[in-house]
């Protein structure tokens, strides 16, 4: 997965390509100007050609990240807090300003505007999601309107034909026990919140029990304890009990630092 974006001279191009172990921005190509482990996305080089904008995703391929530029010497800003869901990204025709869409309710976005100091405002709040995919030089802008939702479904022990095991808007399947009696998955929607929501579910149908927050990606052999992933900046890893017990934190300790001024939290 990759993006790219035309210069305004239309000769030069950035671009944001996988190698073994990154994702690098290249402007223009064959000069990295910037590189991560997780992902980037809508690239999009400013009007004087001077900066690149772009989505910058720490969570490989998940849609939590913040809005970022870097210069032609590597330069880079950061100019939000984080989002828990940000997609759709285009610079204003002034060039003073980004536009993009982002929630931290999963999937119910709006569109913000963010300056180059990291001056953040809304510019219209609205039902549902939506993914900006540009401005025209007039101030027109073009969108995408979505209706999103992800749901389970299977053959399971006991049943004739394929049930529906989804629980909220984005039910999301990690793990199936051997004997094919439990299901383990996460919430990222709406009903899941902002760190997500960890779940384990009887395949008989009887109601989902929420195990904690964030992605359960694994399951011990006796079925007592999940591991789950929690987003952020850094992600957190936890055990998870599926019966009685306590969770733990298993994520190294990590030092607190100060971000500097200008740099906003992400606010709806």
């Amino acid at each position: 997965m990759g993006s790219a974006d035309w210069a305004p001279d239309g000769q030069s191009l950035a671009l944001a390509g996988m190698s073994p172990n990154a994702i690098a921005l290249e402007y223009p190509p064959g000069k990295r100007i910037y590189e991560t482990q997780g992902w980037i996305d809508y690239l999009r080089v400013s009007p004087d050609g001077n900066l690149v904008a772009f989505i910058d995703h720490p969570i490989r391929w998940d849609t939590l990240g913040n809005i970022a530029v870097v210069d032609r010497q590597g330069n880079r800003r950061v100019l939000t807090g984080a989002y828990s869901d940000v997609r759709g990204l285009a610079w204003s025709p002034s060039g003073k300003e980004i536009w993009f869409t982002a929630s931290n309710i999963h999937l119910s976005s709006n569109l913000f505007a963010v300056d180059l100091k990291g001056k953040q405002r809304l510019v219209w709040a609205g039902a549902g999601g939506i993914v900006l995919q540009d401005i025209f030089a007039d101030g027109r802008m073009l969108f995408i309107r979505e209706n999103r939702r992800r749901g389970i479904a299977g053959l399971f022990p006991g049943h004739t034909a394929e049930t529906d095991m989804s629980w909220q808007d984005w039910s999301l399947l990690t793990s199936i026990s051997p004997d094919g009696k439990w299901i383990f998955f996460s919430e990222e929607g709406d009903g899941g919140g902002p760190k997500y929501s960890a779940y384990m579910r009887a395949t008989d149908g009887s109601p989902a029990i929420r195990l904690g927050d964030g992605t359960p990606y694994g399951v011990s052999p006796d079925l007592k304890w999940v591991t789950a992933v929690i987003p952020g900046q850094p992600q957190q890893l936890w055990l998870l009990p599926t019966h009685a017990g306590s969770p733990k934190n298993l994520s190294p300790p990590v030092s607190t630092t100060t971000m500097p001024s200008g740099f906003p939290t992400a606010s709806v």
